[in-house]
């Protein structure tokens, strides 16, 4: 992800399977039957213990104000789990991370089918976790949710953005006031599926503060995410105008 003046914000993490035979594997063929098995858990698990880890390290590397942070998509079925709020707070409070800068991202649709999560999202962002709500405008694109969730930021799924060049499509006007709206209610907007710099501008136009896409960079293993970085980096402790950022291939 990167704020949309050039500087760098953070990344998404990513999960990819290195398959010793069928070779990488992506999380369409393998999340769905990790939910279906309970194995979500334990993936996610590690996930966030290496996003973690990751982005502890940047930041006592590369000191930015605001400090980096880095996003972990977490399931449904992670968020009910009985011991995922024990979890998260001994990993907040061990990873030596800046504060609220690992953000959990929780998909529309899961949200929307379980009124019952605000208070668990509630007592994760008591525990220091900043939350964002992922792919709006997939599902039912509920805008109560935006009130009654403690999400602080709004992830705009990338069909608004493709969807902006059509004759005939109205998804221009419905992203702004999607924005306009975020906005209204203090939450921050993330734009995905940027892949040239008209969109971006467009988007730093509307007042969208993040924008993510291969615009930016492609993902990226862990070991690369730091040489980027340093690419874009100042001696003054900022990233320099124009640095690019992308997601984690975890």
């Amino acid at each position: 992800e990167e704020i949309i003046s050039g500087h760098i914000a953070g990344y998404e993490a990513l999960m990819r399977w290195h398959h010793p035979a069928k070779g990488l594997v992506t999380p369409a063929d393998f999340v769905a039957h990790s939910e279906q098995t309970g194995l979500i858990v334990a993936l996610g698990r590690f996930a966030l213990e290496r996003a973690v880890a990751d982005i502890a390290r940047w930041q006592r590397y590369f000191p930015i104000d605001p400090p980096l942070f880095v996003a972990v998509n977490v399931s449904r079925r992670q968020l009910r789990d009985n011991e995922f709020e024990d979890f998260l707070r001994a990993l907040v409070a061990n990873g030596a991370i800046k504060p609220a800068t690992l953000k959990l991202e929780v998909t529309e649709s899961a949200v929307s089918a379980s009124e019952d999560l605000r208070s668990i999202l509630m007592r994760l962002r008591d525990l220091g976790a900043s939350l964002a709500i992922d792919d709006f405008g997939t599902g039912l694109s509920n805008l109560r949710l935006l009130k009654d969730r403690p999400f602080d930021t709004l992830k705009i799924d990338q069909s608004f953005l493709a969807r902006r060049g059509a004759e005939d499509s109205d998804g221009s006007v419905v992203l702004g006031s999607i924005v306009g709206l975020a906005h209204e209610l203090k939450r921050a907007v993330v734009v995905e599926g940027v892949e040239n710099a008209q969109d971006a501008q467009w988007l730093k136009e509307l007042g969208c503060e993040y924008a993510q896409g291969y615009h930016y960079s492609e993902a990226l293993a862990p070991g690369d995410v730091l040489n980027y970085i340093a690419l874009h980096y100042q001696a003054s402790g900022a990233p320099r105008l124009g640095g690019e950022a992308g997601n984690v291939d975890a």
